[in-house]
């Protein structure tokens, strides 16, 4: 049997402190690779990562395995970039030597985004993490603490959030508004913790990139169409400072929040989907039909949600007497719309199913 004992470093440590390039391929390319990182940070807990891999490779050598021993690393930017390189890197070791299955050894930090790449191509026979021990007293535990707080890493998901909350703190204290400072706080480490929960990092990473791409490739209809799309939003972000200035209750928040800014939020959507429509459209020649179902779901949302708000209003006890007519105009006027958007989706997909033409995606 074929092993293959695979060192994982998914931040490439090992590139940008002991400058040794990746993929490291055989027992004394590995035993170099670990003498020259531990002589460049020897508190790097990679180093251990790379005694283990030499370790778990004699093992198996001494079961009588035919066995490899290779290191991939991936980026200091760990995300995409880094899954990228580890699996291109992972691709060029197996296709020096094919294995029957695949031993990991990582310090366990990164094991689930890596084991996933890994398993889906061979089977991993075993995971080694390697945990460094340490002197169990106070002044240790300090100490690795505050080698933790040195690492980019960390850093990134510890301080910078830390940081953020002291300064929006720190700003709306000296401009007299401490009323607003802990809800700002609370919103953005709300918004924070649901990035780093769900793993958005990566989707904002790619909608980044796509705007870089955007910019380069000289797509001024979107580029403009985009810009024009967030003067709406501008004016909501208004709207909520107004109105939570003038509102204690939630309730009443909510209600004239969103009677002030739906149709801001409706428009803002539209002129984004029109805009891509007539990108495509002037690149390719070829016409989006998404586009109008999309802009006719928008306006239905819209309808909708005015006809909800209409009803709120006598409620709450904002209105004396149910505005009927109002309600009846907004409530058929979206229920058209819905009808109408529906009745195009049933007819795209018919023809979809009896061969006609897809439409280019964007």
């Amino acid at each position: 049997m074929k092993t293959l004992v695979l060192c994982v470093d998914r931040d490439d440590d090992l590139g940008m402190k002991a400058k040794i390039k990746s993929p490291v391929i055989g027992r004394k390319a590995n035993l170099k690779a670990a003498v020259a990182l531990g002589l460049a940070d020897p508190e790097d807990s990679d180093v251990n990562v790379l005694l283990m891999g030499l370790k778990k490779y004699q093992e198996y050598k001494d079961m009588g395995r035919e066995v490899e021993l290779a290191t991939i690393c991936g980026d200091k930017n760990v995300g995409i970039k880094s899954d990228a390189n580890l699996m291109s890197q992972f691709l060029e070791v197996v296709s020096r030597f094919t294995p029957d299955t695949v031993v990991l050894v990582s310090d366990g930090a990164e094991d689930e985004y890596v084991v996933p790449m890994i398993s889906a191509r061979y089977p991993v026979e075993h995971i080694s993490r390697v945990v460094v021990k340490q002197k169990e007293n106070i002044e240790s535990t300090i100490y690795i603490l505050m080698s933790a707080l040195k690492e980019p890493k960390v850093k990134n998901r510890l301080i910078t959030p830390l940081a953020v909350s002291l300064l929006l703190l720190g700003v709306l204290t000296l401009f007299n508004m401490v009323y607003l400072a802990y809800g700002a706080i609370l919103t953005f480490l709300g918004i924070y913790l649901i990035i780093w929960v769900f793993n958005l990092r990566d989707t904002l990473s790619r909608m980044a990139l796509e705007i870089r791409v955007t910019l380069r490739s000289r797509r001024y209809v979107f580029i403009t169409a985009t810009v024009l799309s967030m003067i709406p939003l501008l004016v909501v972000l208004y709207i909520g400072w107004d109105v939570v200035r003038q509102e204690t209750s939630i309730v009443l928040f909510l209600y004239h929040f969103f009677k002030r800014s739906v149709w801001y939020l409706i428009g803002a959507g539209i002129i984004y989907v029109l805009g891509n429509a007539l990108d495509v459209f002037l690149r390719t020649g070829k016409v989006l039909k998404s586009s109008l179902t999309l802009t006719m779901l928008l306006l239905t949302v819209g309808f909708f949600v005015s006809a909800f708000l209409t009803l709120s209003s006598y409620l709450i006890g904002q209105r004396g007497t149910l505005p009927t007519g109002e309600f009846s105009t907004y409530s058929l006027l979206g229920v058209l719309l819905a009808a109408t958007t529906l009745l195009m989706r049933g007819t795209y997909k018919e023809r979809m199913a009896t061969g006609g033409k897809v439409e280019a995606k964007e």
